[in-house]
């Protein structure tokens, strides 16, 4: 539920119309399919305690922070999977004929209306 969640949004943001917003979603997609889903793994459970012990050590020098195994992983492979299912997405929307979307328009629905 959580990579079909974020993979929506993914695949809407490379439909829109500002450029950058369409270039973080395609920079996304493009990491998270190319990378091999162990070295993913291992850069966020290895990499992810020591950023977030960095940032948590410029507020609290005495803090420690454990990452657990599962909860990384489940991170890990949300986001891998939302960048497939963010292909997916985006065929499905670039399936729907343009006369669906001016037919919405026609009868006064705003652009997230149609898409509903």
């Amino acid at each position: 539920p959580i990579g079909l969640t974020i993979g929506f949004f993914v695949a809407f943001a490379k439909q829109h119309e500002e450029p950058s917003l369409r270039l973080a979603a395609n920079i996304y997609t493009t990491v998270f399919r190319g990378l091999p889903e162990l070295v993913t793994l291992f850069l966020f459970f290895f990499g992810m305690p020591l950023l977030l012990q960095y940032v948590v050590r410029l507020f609290n020098p005495a803090a420690t922070i454990d990452v657990n195994s599962f909860i990384a992983g489940m991170i890990v492979l949300s986001l891998i999977f939302s960048s497939y299912a963010s292909e997916v997405f985006l065929s499905a929307f670039r399936a729907i004929p343009k006369g669906q979307y001016e037919g919405g328009y026609a009868i006064g629905l705003a652009k997230w209306q149609t898409m509903r």
